[in-house]
């Protein structure tokens, strides 16, 4: 069996263990899973499934953090003939209960956190026979289903016959739930072959060597994640560490040291900011070297991605810097040897992506959804044109349509939303419709510029996108988060939030040390208002944002303002911040 041929998860994970049976699949903590080892716990797993009666034809739902158990649970399902599903740990009790009742779970796997957390609505979840608890709780308390523990799973699986399930190719492996910004999460069923198909063009894009490393962190709810965890391991043989608190990101990277890493944009902000608070603790004439450096270094770099001349003299200084400080920054950061630095899920700001560039960390944007099992337009390594989203992958058809929409037609589309009508979805000739606006331009580049349901009409009857004006809000260091309003309004407002580490560094250069309301600092207000001219000046008259709000607190998931992959949920935004909104069209 080869690569060419594996047509299931399950071929996937045998082709690994026969392959290279030793080599090493997954590190979580102190312990560590040969490709061998790994399919023997998830074949255990699944005869332990299998006799408790799981049936195939139920989902299998996992509530867990990023950690092994997550996976091998996974492919232990997918062992038996089952479909999986995972749930966003931060999921309310109404979002679990829809996720259930839409995908009819059966069996679910979860934590002794999650099971405390979860008891009642667990309770009410009809459909579910089976909680395999992956602590060993010796009371897990009055369930009405059974519950054994993941250690008694693989015991048991251990003692039961080990029953070979034919599985069909063309069976959901996965639902993937929509994250919801604009009404209830949508399931996603995604085939074994087209996951396998999926990985297949994502290889071949970036050409990705065999045996890579990578770090689950980011929820595995998330189709990226998935592939990045799950699917992409399988099928090069990589090996995946996993990080179950994103507070211990920077040690996990340092530990791991990945050769393939994906972040969403918020990610890459974050780590941005902390460095450029870092940089700037060094004293007056240690900074000053180090802006040289980095304004040669981005220079040479964009010059390169140009295929324009660069100065000898400035070459030079990049390349030292480059093989110095740089090369420090890189290790300190755990990703010296991170071949591929990967973002997608929203978009990201071009002072962001030609940060990384010049520390030698050039970030490859990815465009994607969980409707086309993620990625089908990246860039690729060599071939990066900042401010747009890269080129299709192999076997990924791209057009524009009339309105503006991006369609998709590829091997690894979805068949269509589990249970909904999917008539709106496609096209009379196959293609997907993104539900996305953007443009192609002459050497195939794609950009993404807004979200058709997020467009927003003006009371002139104008169709404006608000993620083009957000994205120029943010190149400001100081602005976090940026949400732009005028729906039936007059004019645009803005509300934004700060970024508390590099907003304290900026005050603190200007001789404010501390600030109990860095919001309502005037220096703080006076910099927003600049950036809101740079943003305007940028854009049409019509676009101009008039107002603006910098709130004292960032968005948060908890609250429910961001999806878990750091998306705006705008309804709730505007719900939530109904007063300061109408505060700006001096409306009561």
């Amino acid at each position: 069996m080869d690569r060419a041929v594996s047509t299931t998860a399950c071929d996937m994970l045998t082709l690994r263990a026969e392959s290279d049976p030793e080599a090493l699949a997954y590190v979580d903590g102190d312990h560590e899973w040969s490709w061998s080892a790994a399919r023997t716990v998830v074949r255990e797993a699944a005869a332990g499934l299998i006799a408790l009666g799981v049936e195939p034809s139920k989902t299998v739902g996992l509530l867990l953090a990023n950690r092994v158990e997550h996976i091998l649970g996974d492919l232990a399902a997918l062992h038996i003939g089952a479909c999986t599903t995972s749930v966003y740990a931060t999921a309310s009790d109404d979002q679990l209960r829809h996720i259930s009742e839409d995908s009819d779970i059966g069996t679910l796997i979860l934590d002794s956190i999650g099971l405390e957390r979860f008891r009642a609505t667990l309770a009410s979840m009809t459909s579910l026979r089976l909680i395999v608890l992956t602590d060993d709780v010796s009371e897990p308390g009055d369930l009405d289903c059974r519950v054994i523990t993941w250690s008694g799973l693989l015991e048991l699986g251990r003692s039961s016959n080990d029953v070979a399930v034919q599985i069909d190719p063309d069976a959901p492996a996965v639902l993937i739930y929509t994250s919801g910004t604009t009404g209830p999460s949508k399931g996603v069923p995604l085939t074994h072959r087209q996951l396998v198909a999926a990985c297949e063009s994502a290889s071949q894009h970036f050409s990705l060597p065999t045996n890579p490393r990578f770090l689950s962190y980011l929820p595995l709810a998330h189709i990226a994640e998935r592939v990045c965890s799950l699917y992409l391991p399988l099928h090069l043989g990589g090996t995946t560490a996993f990080c179950a608190d994103m507070n211990d990101l920077l040690p996990s990277l340092q530990r791991t040291k990945p050769t393939m890493f994906f972040g969403v944009p918020r990610v890459w902000e974050k780590i941005r900011s902390s460095l450029t608070v870092k940089l700037s603790e060094v004293g007056e004439e240690q900074r000053r070297a180090v802006d040289q450096a980095m304004s040669d270094a981005r220079t040479v770099a964009l010059a390169r991605l140009n295929s324009e001349s660069v100065d000898p003299e400035m070459e030079s200084r990049a390349r030292e810097a480059d093989q110095g400080l740089f090369a420090m920054i890189r290790a300190g950061l755990g990703l010296d040897q991170c071949a591929h630095a990967v973002t997608g899920g929203a978009p990201l700001s071009p002072d962001v992506q030609e940060f990384f560039l010049a520390l030698g960390i050039p970030l490859h944007q990815v465009y994607g959804l969980s409707e086309t099992c993620g990625a089908t337009v990246s860039h690729r390594p060599g071939r990066i044109k900042i401010g747009t989203v890269g080129e299709p992958l192999p076997g990924v058809e791209i057009r524009i349509d009339d309105d503006g929409e991006i369609l998709i037609r590829s091997p690894f589309n979805t068949s269509g939303y589990r249970g909904l009508s999917n008539e709106a979805l496609f096209t009379d000739d196959g293609y997907l419709r993104t539900g996305d606006v953007g443009t192609i331009d002459g050497d195939g580049f794609l950009s993404v510029t807004d979200r058709k349901k997020e467009l927003i009409i003006t009371a002139g009857g104008k169709n404006i996108g608000p993620n083009n004006i957000e994205a120029r809000l943010l190149r400001s260091s100081l602005i976090g988060q940026a949400l732009v309003y005028g729906d039936n309004r007059r004019y645009l407002v803005a509300l934004v939030t700060l970024d508390p580490e590099e907003t304290q560094r900026w005050l603190t250069s200007r001789g404010v040390s501390t600030a109990s309301d860095p919001a309502g600092h005037p220096l703080v207000a006076e910099e927003i208002e600049r950036a809101v001219a740079v943003a305007n000046r940028a854009v049409s008259r019509v676009e101009h944002i008039k107002k603006w709000a910098v709130l004292p607190s960032e968005w948060t998931v908890d609250r429910g303002e961001l999806t878990p992959t750091m998306k705006l949920k705008r309804r709730t935004l505007h719900s939530n911040y109904r007063n300061e909104i109408e505060e700006m069209y001096g409306e009561p």
